[in-house]
């Protein structure tokens, strides 16, 4: 079975995948460009481990990680030129310091 999402075209939006009916494993969403707009991963239905985000041209846009289902280390926001415009520090789903 096709867990995948498609643009109307059937240019493909999202590449998915379940476990027991639950998000499991990576899920990559793509622009409409064919570009990756972001990549996650999940675990029985939460997110866990890095996520990264791109801009439309591929820039990166920010990335930080999830430990099942809540933000944990370092979140990096850029700018589209590529320069750190923000820096987050979360621990087990709580700010730490921004």
């Amino acid at each position: 079975m096709d867990n995948n999402k498609y643009y109307r075209d059937g240019q493909l939006k999202e590449s998915r995948s379940y476990k027991n009916n639950l998000r499991h494993g990576q899920w990559i969403n793509y622009y409409k460009n064919g570009q990756i707009h972001y990549k996650q991963s999940y675990i029985d239905d939460k997110l866990h481990g890095k996520k990264v985000s791109y801009y439309q041209d591929g820039t990166l846009a920010f990335q930080g990680s999830f430990n099942f289902g809540k933000r944990d280390g370092n979140w990096i926001y850029f700018s589209d030129k590529g320069k750190i415009v923000k820096n987050i520090l979360y621990k087990n789903g709580k700010l730490i310091s921004s």
